[in-house]
């Protein structure tokens, strides 16, 4: 588990201008790296209300430094999200924490994932319900 705390830090640009967000100034912390579905994920808690901005600068950041590897951003922690990492690993204790683990939990605090999607498998930042975001880059294929 590593754990990566910096401070949050808001640039204006002038009087009235749009806040910027520094991905390496958020406050993130890595909670689980596995392997699913042949893939490389890791679970990452991000502060609770992290802006949409903040967001989308964080995915980008982050599929830049490791472009093959999903991640799903969490903006709480609790034994309801590492009974749902065990779920989704092939350990021994995989099918007992598939049935312990609250989806109702997973639901409310899943925030967002970069994984590839789309007909073409382009990566892509979704929100929890798996709605796109943005494409992290350009489409893979012609339709």
């Amino acid at each position: 588990m590593k754990t990566i705390t910096v401070l949050i830090l808001v640039a204006l640009g002038g009087l009235g201008a749009p806040q910027a967000c520094e991905p390496a100034n958020i406050s993130v912390k890595e909670v689980a790296a596995y392997r699913f579905a042949g893939r490389q994920w890791k679970a990452i808690t991000v502060p609770a209300k992290l802006s949409r901005e903040c967001l989308i600068a964080l995915a980008e950041s982050m599929h830049a430094n490791e472009p093959a590897t999903a991640f799903e951003f969490f903006d709480a922690e609790s034994k309801d999200l590492h009974l749902y990492l065990n779920c989704e690993s092939s350990g021994d204790e995989k099918a007992i924490a598939c049935k312990l683990y609250s989806q109702k939990w997973i639901d409310k605090h899943l925030i967002a994932a970069v994984q590839p999607w789309d007909h073409c498998g382009t990566w892509t930042l979704l929100t929890g319900k798996r709605e796109s975001i943005k494409r992290l880059e350009a489409e893979r294929c012609a339709r």
